[in-house]
């Protein structure tokens, strides 16, 4: 698993906010002749809680922050999949696309 394909399928529930931690438990790949796909990692040891320091926490809650304010400028058009990484229109971001 590449570290993009862990960050497409990071989802906002994955956050527990009040521990300070991230869960990592999916994945998004992109296969030829199927299209994207979301997986659990291919080993136990990708599946993990990783504790996040003050300032990762504080960044994620300015960057949820401005995810709402997205949502609702773009009103209905708005995709609810819940990822943390999206397009303006909260669309998951393709699994080989690392800019955002």
């Amino acid at each position: 698993m590449t570290i993009i394909d862990a960050f497409s399928g990071l989802e906002w529930s994955d956050i527990d906010w009040n521990e300070k931690t991230l869960q990592i438990i999916r994945q998004r790949q992109y296969v030829s002749d199927v299209g994207v796909i979301e997986k659990p990692p291919k080993t136990e040891s990708g599946v993990r809680t990783i504790t996040l320091p003050d300032i990762v926490m504080t960044l994620l809650k300015e960057y949820k922050e401005f995810k709402d304010e997205q949502r609702i400028m773009v009103g209905d058009k708005w995709d609810e999949s819940n990822k943390i990484f999206t397009s303006e229109f909260g669309i998951a971001l393709f699994p080989t696309r690392p800019s955002i």
